[in-house]
């Protein structure tokens, strides 16, 4: 029976994919990932694990919002009178400053058309745009593992606790009635440990111009560098590290970092509705540990967050 479930899933991430061909977008989800047409198709999915708890994909989107701007839709839009009266606003606000009317007063629309002018006129501003249009033109995906499915499943049992054991407690007059909401969460969370983990997600972006990535990841480790030094509690947790040969900007954060001499945990201690389990949930939390991890596998730009960076 889970031979035969495993199978029909890949034949619709198959299906899926034949569809992208024709669409210029793929979505597919499975455990594992079947061989065959798919191990053709020059996308990350070539590389994203086989036991992917998810997994979507979006190709080609340059060309689709070319297509729509390009269509009839969009020169009808375009030529609604309403449309035409704010293509006129804006075009008036920013031909202000030529006119040297910039003291006069202004409205709150035709200040900020000409402070997005001002942006746009700053290199660094135009490289930045730049380059986001580069990372969402060609391929943007995201994979998730199993934790990021226990930790959705985590938040549907607290919040079933919650609700159904407010709601026990009102119908019954008796039991929970009156409990503090935060303790009945405390108590979802000490019953579901397991499910208390840091999953693995990664965003992808495929890039075409690699250089100007570098440039803009060169600038933002520089521009975090300068802000840290006004945190050094976080200096060696920024740093560049190595993995499977590529460059990533890590940033890592744990439990131990929550100032929790300010959290009032004597206080909810009493409120507990199993003696205990708030500890439980601390220690927990204390040993959890996040990495978010910024850099370039090849030519796809990678924002991964997870307990660590082994998924890279």
């Amino acid at each position: 029976m889970a031979a035969r479930h495993k199978w029909s899933v890949r034949q619709w991430v198959l299906a899926g994919t034949a569809l992208s061909i024709v669409t210029g977008c793929i979505v597919g989800a499975s455990p594992a990932r079947a061989a065959g047409p798919l191990d053709k198709l020059d996308t990350s999915l070539n590389w994203v694990p086989d036991d992917a708890a998810f997994y979507s994909a979006s190709l080609r989107n340059g060309e689709q919002i070319e297509a729509i701007g390009k269509s009839r839709a969009w020169a009808a839009i375009m030529e609604l009178p309403a449309v035409q009266d704010l293509r006129k606003q804006i075009s008036d606000a920013m031909e202000l400053p030529k006119r040297g009317d910039v003291g006069m007063e202004l409205d709150q629309f035709t200040r900020s058309i000409i402070q997005l002018k001002a942006a746009w006129e700053n290199f660094e501003v135009r490289q930045a745009v730049k380059f986001l249009g580069d990372m969402f033109s060609q391929e943007v995906f995201v994979y998730g593992d199993q934790g990021a499915v226990d930790l959705i499943e985590l938040v549907q049992r607290v919040s079933s606790e919650v609700r159904y054991g407010q709601m026990l407690g009102e119908l019954t007059g008796k039991g929970r009635r009156g409990v503090d909401p935060a303790a009945l969460v405390i108590s979802a969370l000490a019953e579901n440990l397991e499910l208390l983990k840091v999953p693995n997600v990664i965003f992808g972006f495929r890039v075409k111009d690699r250089q100007l990535a570098v440039q803009e990841l060169a600038k933002l480790e520089v521009a975090v560098n300068a802000l840290l030094m006004f945190a050094p509690q976080y200096g060696d947790r920024w740093k560049r590290t190595t993995v499977a040969g590529n460059e990533y900007l890590t940033l890592t954060l744990d439990g131990e970092m929550i100032p929790w001499n300010e959290i009032p945990v004597e206080e909810a201690r009493e409120h507990e509705l199993h003696k205990g389990d708030l500890d439980k949930v601390v220690k927990r939390v204390r040993a959890m540990k996040q990495v978010i991890a910024l850099g370039l596998r090849g030519d796809y730009l990678l924002l991964a967050f997870g307990p660590s960076t082994d998924r890279l």
